[in-house]
């Protein structure tokens, strides 16, 4: 099963327009994003040209006079945003980071209806919208975000001087869990850019791996000579399954007693084997035991062997190096009556973890299969995951 990811790395930064432009340049259609706007008022063809930014050539958004900078208050930018023409994923996407804006601007200037000070513009809704469209275009299944440079100081806004991280992007960041690199320097992320991470945090996961199938690079305004102000984006073909190496040992198991056998696989979970389990079976003349299997990283297969041979006092022991398919996962979590539960998704499902479900099953006065269901329907409410 063939599994597309996109890679955003914002080591430099991430504005709306950067990530605009990346995405474009990556391949996403310019007739579906052309098409999400035009509801918009934005109708106009969607210009790029390509810079130079530090010696890496970069795709940068060209934003015609047309575009109009007047000030948007919060139904206007709403009434814009909900006008465009997007499918679900789009759609999704665009209202999470529609509501992440909205945050940023209460988070400093409060209120309710007001006009927006930094972000209300349609320069804006061009950046969420057509972002929001070219992200559904991709047809990805998940999004890496490495960690968003910031830049640390002051600089001069609309109302004064403020400090960076803009107080926006901090209550971004802090609201959606994006990992952020903080050094002194000039304003790197801006809100909008900052809201539209933020959203892609619902698809995000942890790891990825695959062929490379397209790298682009979307340009800042700003032209640093010392620093690439670029965002790079990936797009990775891959598949749901990784394939890696993993140890395993065995041996025939006749002669323990039942307690040293009701033992021994917890003891080997913590001698370092990643699984253990024991296979009852009959053994030459009729004889019953039971076959112990571990599996192990490559590296703790030579010591755990030992400890089997010591443990089981076994003359032989089996022992081999054999490829296993894993798929990718992540975590999400929920919290059910109070107990915060950890769900492990995979793309063929997913799975409260078990020590998650039987504390909320001590707190319900429940079954363990009753609060592992009552964990995941929670999770599926949520919309946490994809």
């Amino acid at each position: 099963m063939s599994r597309r990811t996109l890679v955003v790395n914002a080591a430099a930064g991430v504005a709306g327009d950067m990530l605009l432009a990346a995405l474009l340049a990556l391949g996403a259609s310019r007739e579906h994003v052309e098409r999400a706007l035009r509801p918009v008022g934005l109708d106009t063809a969607l210009e790029t040209s390509l810079v130079d930014r530090a010696g890496i050539r970069a795709t940068q958004l060209v934003v015609g006079d047309d575009i109009e900078h007047t000030p948007l208050d919060e139904a206007g930018l709403r009434a814009a945003c909900e006008a465009a023409s997007l499918g679900p994923r789009g759609r999704e996407l665009l209202s999470r980071a529609l509501d992440l804006v909205l945050l940023g601007e209460r988070t400093v200037h409060g209120g309710h209806g007001h006009a927006l000070h930094e972000l209300g513009s349609l320069d804006t809704v061009l950046d969420l919208v057509g972002t929001a469209a070219a992200f559904e275009a991709l047809d990805v299944d998940g999004v890496l975000l490495g960690p968003v440079a910031t830049g640390l100081g002051a600089a001069p806004m609309a109302h004064g001087v403020y400090p960076i991280p803009a107080p926006a992007v901090a209550a971004i960041a802090a609201a959606t869990g994006l990992v952020v690199e903080v050094r002194s320097g000039a304003e790197a992320t801006t809100p909008t850019g900052a809201a539209l991470l933020g959203a892609l945090t619902m698809v995000r996961v942890a790891e990825a791996s695959g062929a490379v199938a397209a790298v682009a690079y979307g340009a800042g305004t700003r032209d640093d000579p010392d620093r690439a102000n670029v965002l790079q984006a990936l797009l990775l073909d891959g598949s749901d399954a990784v394939a890696e190496q993993i140890g395993v040992v065995e041996t025939w198991l006749d002669d323990l007693s039942g307690e040293d056998l009701g033992r021994i696989a917890d003891e080997a979970i913590g001698q370092g084997a990643l699984d253990a389990w024991l296979l009852p079976g009959l053994g030459k003349k009729g004889r019953p035991g039971f076959e112990l299997r571990l599996v192990c990283a490559p590296s703790a297969l030579e010591s755990l062997v030992a400890w089997v041979h010591r443990r089981t006092q076994s003359p032989g022991v089996r022992h081999r190096l054999q490829e296993r398919s894993v798929l990718s996962a992540w975590f999400d979590e929920v919290e059910v009556h109070g107990v915060s539960c950890r769900i492990k998704v995979t793309p063929v499902g997913a799975k409260c973890e078990d020590d998650d479900a039987r504390e909320l099953a001590a707190v319900l006065g429940a079954s363990v299969a009753t609060a592992r269901a009552l964990a995941l329907a929670r999770w599926r409410e949520s919309g946490v995951s994809r």
